[in-house]
């Protein structure tokens, strides 16, 4: 079983990340093929990115989240495994 960090965006990111993803949804199309989704879905995936390089992660272990609460409001959230000797560390704390 792998170990996982839970990474805190500022709300500057947070803000971002979810207008960009409201822009995406808004020219999404059943068949995904239009040149506006595909757009939108590059700078999304642009943004996550560089928001997970400033936090001195490698993009492509970051594993973004978009959920809503009850209240309907939009959070996202970013994870990362940890590196091996981090689990380690870890893994004797329960």
């Amino acid at each position: 079983m792998a170990l996982y960090r839970l990474v805190l965006l500022t709300v500057d990111e947070e803000d971002r990340l979810l207008t960009l993803r409201a822009a995406f949804h808004a020219v999404q199309t059943p068949s995904h093929d239009g040149a506006d989704e595909r757009q939108a879905v590059h700078r999304l995936l642009e943004a996550e990115s560089a928001i997970a390089e400033s936090h001195g992660l490698v993009p492509n272990k970051s594993v973004f989240s978009y959920g809503s609460r009850k209240d309907a409001n939009w959070r996202v959230g970013i994870t990362y495994p940890l590196q091996p000797d981090e689990e380690e560390r870890v893994r004797g704390l329960g």
